[in-house]
């Protein structure tokens, strides 16, 4: 599909990519910096859909609630992981995804 450019690859809108750097630019090691830049496009999505992310990825989870004090876009993102049942997510989805202080990267990192 690739090959045949079948494949649409959306660009990151130009008032996130702004996330990005801040994001890049907060990374404690080069490890980071990579992993993050890696999955930079799930934070992209939700902050241009519904502040909404549903992912397996608790090491990004972590790295990106320790990021809220230099990168504040992101602390009011909204993550649930469908793998650890204490946070019912599917039940979470099921009533519309509401808004709730625990869920956010913020309330994530600071319990």
């Amino acid at each position: 599909m690739e090959a045949r450019k079948k494949v649409l690859r959306p660009t990151i809108l130009a008032f996130h990519e702004d996330v990005k750097n801040d994001l890049e630019a907060w990374a404690p090691s080069e490890t980071e910096r990579l992993a993050i830049l890696k999955d930079a496009h799930l934070v992209v999505a939700a902050l241009a859909a519904d502040m909404r992310i549903a992912s397996l990825d608790e090491a990004l989870r972590s790295m990106l609630g320790a990021s809220c004090a230099n990168c504040s876009q992101v602390c009011d993102l909204l993550w649930t992981n469908p793998e650890i049942w204490e946070e019912s997510a599917e039940e979470w989805l099921k009533n519309g995804a509401p808004v709730e202080a625990s869920r956010t990267l913020l309330g994530h990192s600071n319990p």
